[in-house]
């Protein structure tokens, strides 16, 4: 795959759409903090703040391109294929298409999400989708903001969803355009590097 996308001329690669989800979570569930209390301490005073609705997680949907931002949106309920099938053909390609018109191709990793009922969509809509290797986050563009978007949220814990939706899409809204064209800048790079190193997972600082 990498051989293939480094083939092509930049501006064609310039016509996909990198899309991914990414889940935030309202609080770090998996920190632990471990507090010897004395016999003249109350516990009390070190008993960890609990969070309303603490440990609930909201996940997000990304689209960028070689012009930069496309679509940002929260996916709530269930997340399978026809569900997701509907968002792609109600609120993503129309999105995606008033940026590209139909001269882009459609890239996404192969989530189970990602097949069933949203095959069919992508089959019926006629959208050209990019063949994806299972395992290859590192050759998706948008898992760089993503990380951009982590590095700010960084340790802090939110009260509830209504504040992590309003933290993120501010974030969202704050990405530099001159940021996402840096990372496809650097794209070549990246392929190269996962060639010569004979498939080997590439770091982001690449």
């Amino acid at each position: 795959m990498a051989e293939e996308l480094l083939s092509w001329r930049s501006w064609k690669r310039e016509t996909i759409a990198w899309t991914d989800e990414k889940i935030f979570a309202l609080y770090p569930q998996a920190r632990k903090f471990i507090v010897k209390v004395q016999q003249d301490e109350d516990p009390k005073d070190y008993s960890y703040p609990r969070v309303q609705q603490g440990g609930k997680k909201v996940m997000f949907f990304g689209a960028i391109s070689g012009l930069g931002k496309i679509y940002f949106s929260t996916l709530k309920g269930k997340f399978d294929s026809k569900v997701f099938g509907a968002f792609l053909e109600n609120q993503a390609l129309p999105a995606i298409r008033s940026c590209h018109k139909d001269t882009f191709i459609l890239q996404m990793d192969n989530a189970g999400a990602h097949r069933g009922s949203t095959s069919t969509v992508i089959k019926r809509e006629n959208i050209k989708a990019l063949t994806w290797l299972a395992q290859s986050p590192d050759l998706n563009p948008i898992e760089q903001v993503w990380l951009w978007m982590s590095t700010k949220i960084g340790s802090q814990h939110f009260n509830n969803i209504e504040e992590i939706e309003a933290y993120v899409y501010n974030l969202w809204d704050e990405l530099p355009k001159e940021l996402i064209l840096l990372y496809f800048q650097n794209y070549e790079n990246k392929l190269k590097w996962v060639i010569e190193s004979g498939g080997e997972f590439c770091p982001n600082h690449i």
